[in-house]
This record gives structure tokens, sequence and C-alpha cells, in this order.
């Protein structure tokens, strides 16, 4: 029988498998000659559905696109300084996000050509009509640390029960598959 893990513990895995398996294997890839950002943004993209599905405290299996944009949508909402001189995305530009990045990189293994990989000053950035994703995986990963500091704050903190009995309830569903 597996050890009883405290909020503490699982807390803690959680923080370490995000940040090394995701963040510094991202940071690994990204380091010039930068050869590898298409792989760097297969695992930065990979964040958004699983912090919402945390934040919600999903127990189950499906609604991916749902999760993915809500969690684009958190993270943007946890941002410690906001951009009041940019317009947020909107659900169905999300969703786009989703569809031409995400599920390209995940099923595809490539991007459309809708998608472009960019050095340029935004993380992101979604046509007004959704039909073309520019993403700058550098900002990106800065964006989705920051991001994982302000949620791990959160979850540190004993007067925010319901978000620990949220997080709790992924991770013990997380482990059970």
């Amino acid at each position: 029988m597996a050890p009883k893990y405290t909020l503490e513990q699982k807390i803690a895995d959680f923080e370490s498998a995000t940040r090394e398996q995701i963040f510094d294997a991202a940071d690994a890839l990204l380091k010039p000659p930068s050869r590898y950002a298409l792989a760097a943004l297969r695992l930065l993209v990979g964040y958004f559905e699983p912090i919402a599905k945390y934040t919600a405290g999903f127990a189950q299996q499906r609604d991916s696109k749902k999760y993915f944009v809500q969690g684009c949508q958190d993270v943007l909402a946890r941002r410690v300084t906001p951009r009041p001189s940019h317009r947020d995305p909107t659900n169905e530009q999300f969703g786009s996000f989703y569809e031409i990045v995400r599920c390209g990189l995940a099923h595809g293994a490539t991007l459309s050509f809708k998608a472009l990989i960019s050095p340029g000053p935004y993380v992101f950035t979604i046509a007004t009509d959704g039909s073309g994703v520019s993403v700058n995986p550098d900002g990106l990963l800065k964006l989705l640390r920051r991001d994982l500091d302000a949620y791990l704050k959160i979850l540190r903190d004993p007067a925010n029960a319901t978000e620990r009995q949220r997080f709790e309830s992924r991770w013990d569903f997380e482990a059970s598959l």
C-alpha cells in the first residue's frame, strides 16, 4: 500500500514535476542555438489544460478544449503585471490557439501553416478571427513560470481552503490513473 501523502507533499511533487519536466526541459531546448523551439512549445502548451483542471478540482478525463481555454484565461488572470494596452484574447481566439497549436502539436506532431513560432515581443498573438497564431516560446516559458509561482503561493496559503481542496482532488485523481 502506498504511503499517504500530505497536501504539502502533493504540492511539492506537483511543483517539482512541473518545473523539472516541463519548464526546465523547455528551457534546455530553447538554449542557443535554438533548433528545438517546436519541441519546447509542445511541452509548454501542455501546461494550460492541467492547470485549469487543478484549479477546478476536475477529477475526470475529458473536456480537453474547455479546460485548455480555461487554463489560458486563468494564466492571464493571474498575471502579476496586467497589460492594459493589450486586449486579452476571447474564448473563440483561445479555441483557435487550442486547435491550431495544441492539437497540431499533440496529434499531428507539427504546426499547421496557420501557426508561426516567433521571437517577437509578444508571448502569443491570435488573429482577430482566429485564423492564425504566433507564439514566442521564450516569452511563454517566462509567463508560465510566473503563473506557477502565483498558483503555488495560493496553494501554500492555508486560508485558501477551497483552492487547496480542488488541487488535492485533481492530484488524487491523477495519482490513481
